[in-house]
């Protein structure tokens, strides 16, 4: 905590983003490195340097096989996805400002 208040301090402002608890979870509930609960207290203790969790949406563990293992099958092959909708092309800067 006083290394967050600290650093809270400073005139330029880190930015710290924690490890997803489930990553180094040892069990269901048995949090390692992280807990939900430390990361909501660094949060409150700083705000402004402490921004949360690093994730993608949906919990990954999902994707684990009944036996444990990490044997997994896409549930939407990439044949099956829509195709990306182009990007248009970006517009000058001097055109843009006249």
């Amino acid at each position: 905590m006083a290394a967050l208040t600290y650093m809270a301090a400073l005139p330029h402002l880190p930015l710290l983003i924690a490890n997803h608890p489930s990553r180094s979870a040892t069990g269901l509930g048995a949090f390692g490195a992280d807990s939900p609960w430390e990361i909501r207290q660094n949060i409150d203790t700083a705000p402004q340097v402490y921004r949360g969790m690093e994730g993608a949406p949906g919990h990954q563990a999902g994707a684990l096989a009944p036996d444990g293992s990490r044997a997994w099958t896409p549930r939407v092959h990439l044949t099956e996805r829509a195709a990306p909708t182009p990007i248009p092309a970006p517009t000058p800067l001097a055109a843009s400002i006249r």
